[in-house]
Formats: structure tokens, sequence, C-alpha cells
């Protein structure tokens, strides 16, 4: 089989939980939450705090009021990361606007994901509830399998159900990139959640070499506006998001392929 998982195990490149609320965090309490993070930097050996520049619109003043906008760079959020000895980022937590991210990419086990993640987004969410409550979570698995051999034989269905009625023969059998999209709002415990799933074919290097890979970005959304998310219950509706994306993978995989990765 010419398709490998990205890791030995799994095929899992990053993992994401995005907490959105409503309104744009004001600089002064977007500090005050980046304090919170302080005590915990040497256990997740985080660098120090980064500041993230983004446009942002200030009022110009006449003698009679405002008499116009100009767009300047501003700080509008922050982030903490662990990173190796390259400098690629393994492991952040950023809040810029109204968001707050947490991310990975040495997954190993969900528990040991919620261990990290979960201490560290929750005295942050805590702390906004008392200005404004969360819009949305999502969890985001980032999958990706590489093919080893030459890039225009990379036949996706091999690893994927895929077939004509949703990508074109000619992207099928390896001449051409491709890009599925899919998603609807299914029924939960708690409510509906939101399903995203897309697949990119995908040129790149691997090891050196000229080689074609598919990435697929699974992503589970609660919103307030139909189902029981709030600041409180956020952490109980994460386990039934990873289970389903789970289920939401397997889905498009086929047998072998889901026995690479440990879904059996």
């Amino acid at each position: 089989m010419p398709w490998h998982p990205l890791q030995d195990s799994h095929a899992i490149e990053k993992v994401r939980v995005i907490c959105a609320f409503q309104a744009d965090i004001r600089p002064k309490f977007s500090e005050r939450l980046a304090d919170l993070v302080e005590p915990m930097r040497a256990d997740y050996q985080f660098g120090p705090v980064n500041k993230i520049q983004g446009q942002g619109l200030t009022f110009q003043l006449g003698a009679a009021g405002p008499v116009g906008q100009v767009s300047e760079q501003q700080v509008v959020g922050w982030s903490f990361q662990r990173t190796m000895p390259d400098g690629a980022v393994v492991e952040s937590i950023s809040l810029e606007r109204s968001t707050i991210i947490y991310e990975t990419s040495e997954y190993s086990t969900w528990t040991e994901f919620h261990r990290r993640a979960v201490p560290l987004l929750t005295d942050i969410v805590s702390e906004l509830s008392t200005y404004d409550d969360m819009s949305t979570l999502a969890l985001e698995y980032h999958d990706r399998f590489v093919f080893q051999g030459t890039p225009e034989e990379a036949d996706p269905r091999e690893i994927f159900e895929l077939s004509s009625d949703t990508v074109l023969e000619a992207a099928l059998d390896g001449g051409n990139l491709w890009h599925v999209h899919r998603g609807w709002f299914e029924n939960a415990s708690k409510g509906k959640l939101l399903v995203n799933q897309n697949l990119d074919a995908q040129e790149g290097q691997f090891k050196g070499e000229p080689a074609r890979s598919v990435a697929v970005l699974t992503k589970l959304e609660a919103r307030r506006i139909n189902s029981e998310l709030t600041s409180d219950s956020w952490t109980d509706l994460l386990p039934e998001m990873h289970t389903r994306s789970k289920d939401v993978l397997k889905e498009i995989l086929k047998p072998v392929s889901a026995e690479m990765i440990g879904m059996t």
C-alpha cells in the first residue's frame, strides 16, 4: 500500500479547540487574560507572551467631532507558544480579537489532549464569561495521508470512499488535484452540531521528495443559538464532539486505511 498516515499510529497533523465570543475583547482585558496563563508557562514550556498585530480603525477628531476613520496596525491579541529547536511551533494558546484557540501538533491520545487543553482554557473562559458569553465552540482534527510514489499515480480511492459522483474521474486517477467540502447540522445530546469536513489533495515534499498527500479537516461546532453551549457547560460538549469527529472521519475511509490508524 503506497498510502500511509502522517504518523506511525495515526494521521493527525494537529488538533485545535476554538472558543469564540460575540464581541472583540478590549486590550486591557486581553492583557488580564494573558496574565492567567503566566503561572502555567513553565509546566507547558511556553515561551514569553507574543503580541499579535492586526488592522484596527481609529477616528480622527475635528472641531465638530469625528471626521474620518484611519486603518492602522494595532495589538489585537496575544499568544504563548512551545517551540522546537528549529523554531517550529508544536503547542500554543492564543487570543485574537474575540477568539481563543488551543492548538497542538503533538497529539497522542484524547486523554492527554484533554488534560492539557482544558486547564489552559477554563480560567480564561470563566473570566471572559463576566464580560460576554461564548457564542461558538469548535473542535478541529487535521489529518493527512501521504502517497509514497509518483504523485500522478496517487489514486485516492485506495484509501477513501470516493466515486466519480463526488470527484471527477480525471482527478480520481491521480492526474489532477481535487477538493471536496461537505457539511450539515445534526442532532446531538445537547442540541445541534454543525459538521464540516474538507478533503484537499495537495502537492508538497515528503522526506525531500515531491509527494502527493490528502489533508482532511474534520470540524464539529456547537453554537449557542441552537445548543446548550454556555461558558459553564462547554467542557461537557468536548467528549461527544471528539467521538463524533472520529466517526465522521471513519465514514470516508476504506477499511484498510481505517485499520492503519487504529479505527477498527
